[in-house]
Formats: structure tokens, C-alpha cells, sequence
């Protein structure tokens, strides 16, 4: 079958039931009753896979979920979920003997980082390291981790938070800042070098590692599509099959923020589905976001 779907056929007593499930991620969209005849099975599954293939998918390039009540909004519009991450994550080793006392701050901008930082050195902080997070997620993350969180970037992006951070807190003496910055062995440099303009120390270290997944694909049925990273976006959009489905007039490609943003038009500057940033740069506005294309879609059509 050149469809990607899979069926699975149960034969019991005499009567048949089947699955119907997409062989990208192994979901299962629907089983059958059960049919005292082969002929009439054949009927139902031919109907149903109609119906299957008649859903838009939407693609999170992330791990992270949606709860059931926010996922039942997208199927209720007939739209199906794939949660579809290209890369793993894995930890890096660290340095057991980096000595924390030297360091006023430290700068998260992921959930990842948050979470290998606390595994690694939580019990070995001194009670005036102060915590900054790129945004929302982020800065809920380092709460549940070390108990409070100082500062949360108001645009999420790494440039966006070196620059709001010297503007909070400029004064006399903020050239003897020193910070710390866990992350990505992939993390990009702007937050960096306009930290070091300002004159405050920074020091990144490698706490985890981005590694693309070899046969990692991408539904080719799907009509929207929600980078959560720069690494994420450049890693599809790099890949020429995945590319080509991605690149059609009708389908939707939303960001989380400016900086994946800026990585999408770098990549693919002709894309010629839509590129939607969103305001609020918050996981469920994406929801939003397609709802009102369908509508719009809709209207037109």
C-alpha cells in the first residue's frame, strides 16, 4: 500500500475486526466492529481509510503534548496530531569540580537545560546564584526545579533576552556580572557575544546534545506544521523530501518565535506555504492559530 496507513486484520470464531493505524508513528485511527464475513471487513475498511485520509494532520516538532481537552479541539475540527521530534536528546558529561561560587546568574533558555543543570548541580549552588529563563515555559521549569525564578525574558528569543537583561540591570558595577549559560551543544552564539558587549562575563557549557534521528520523516499528509526550535526547523527544511512536502501554498508553518523565524527564512526563503509567528510565543496559541486558518480557509472556499 503506497498509503501511510496500516491495517491489521483479527480473525476470532469465525468473524473478523480490523485496526486501522498510520504506519508514520504507529497511531491507531480506528477499529472496526466485528463482521461475520470477509467481503463486508473489506467494505468497512475501505470507508474508513476514506475518512482517515480525508484529516489534516498537524506536526509538532517537539515531544512535548497537548492534553487531551486541547487535542479534542483539533479533532473536533477533523485535524489529527503527530508529535514528531527530529532529533534525540541526550546528556553530555560534565564537569563535576565547576565552581559555582564564582557566578551571580544563571541564563536557561531551554526546558532541557533546566532540567540537566538541576540533575547535575543542584546540591552544589550557593544560595545567591540568581536564575534567568528565555520565557514562559522555560521560567516554569526553573520554579519546579530550584524554587524561584528572577528573571523571564518578555520575547523569547536569545538576542531579546541579553539585551532586556542589560537594560534591567545596568548599572555601575553590572561588568562584574558573571554568568553561567548551561545548554545545547548546538545553542546558538547571539546571546553570547551581546552579553560579552556589555562587558559581563558569560560562560557556556555543554549540558546536552541534539542528535538528529537517521530515519527521522515527516507526514507526508500533513497540512500544518509547528517548529518549536531553530534546530528543529533546520533539520526538516534541510531535508529534501520532507521539503517538498512542506512547500505547498495551501499548508501552514507556524513558529514559536522570532529566532525560528529568522531560521526559516535563512533555510527557505522561498517557502511558499505561510509562515505564521506566534504573538504570544506560548504552545497552546498554535491551537488558536490553525482554528482560525481553517475558518479563514473555509470562508473562502
Amino acid at each position: 500500500c503506497s498509503l501511510p496507513l496500516g491495517i491489521h486484520v483479527e480473525e476470532k470464531d469465525g468473524n473478523f475486526k480490523s485496526y486501522l493505524f498510520s504506519s508514520l508513528n504507529g497511531q491507531c485511527e480506528r477499529v472496526s466492529k466485528e463482521f461475520s464475513d470477509i467481503e463486508n471487513l473489506k467494505k468497512d475498511v475501505f470507508i474508513s481509510a476514506n475518512k482517515v485520509l480525508k484529516k489534516k494532520y498537524f506536526v509538532i516538532t517537539s515531544n512535548r503534548r497537548f492534553n487531551e481537552e486541547n487535542e479534542k479541539r483539533l479533532l473536533d475540527n477533523n485535524i489529527m496530531v503527530n508529535y514528531s521530534s527530529p532529533f534525540y536528546i541526550l546528556p553530555k558529561k560534565v564537569d563535576s569540580n565547576l565552581n559555582l561560587e564564582k557566578y551571580n546568574w544563571v541564563f536557561f533558555t531551554s526546558s532541557n537545560s533546566v532540567k540537566f543543570f538541576a540533575k547535575f548541580y543542584k546540591n552544589k549552588m550557593n544560595k545567591n546564584l540568581k536564575f534567568a529563563a528565555i520565557g514562559k515555559k522555560t521560567r516554569e521549569e526553573v520554579k519546579r526545579a530550584f524554587g524561584n525564578c528572577d528573571y523571564t525574558a518578555e520575547i523569547s528569543s536569545g538576542i531579546s533576552m541579553a539585551k532586556e537583561f542589560i537594560n534591567k540591570f545596568s548599572s555601575p558595577d553590572i561588568s562584574g556580572l558573571s554568568i553561567l549559560f548551561p545548554a545545547s551543544a548546538k545553542a546558538r552564539t547571539e546571546l553570547e557575544e551581546e552579553i560579552k558587549k556589555a562587558e559581563i562575563t558569560i560562560d557556556k557549557i555543554s549540558i546536552y546534545d541534539e542528535v538528529k534521528k537517521e530515519n527521522f520523516r515527516i507526514n507526508p499528509l500533513a497540512s500544518y506544521f509547528f517548529f518549536t526550535s531553530p534546530l528543529s526547523a533546520g533539520i526538516i527544511l534541510n531535508d529534501k523530501i520532507s521539503y517538498e512536502i512542506i512547500n505547498k501554498r495551501e499548508n501552514l508553518v507556524i513558529t514559536m518565535g522570532p529566532t525560528t523565524l529568522h531560521e526559516i527564512k535563512k533555510i527557505a526563503p522561498n517557502l511558499k506555504a505561510e509562515v505564521v509567528s506566534l504573538q504570544k510565543q506560548e504552545f497552546l496559541e498554535s491551537i488558536e492559530v490553525i482554528i482560525d486558518y481553517e475558518n479563514k480557509t473555509k470562508k473562502i472556499a
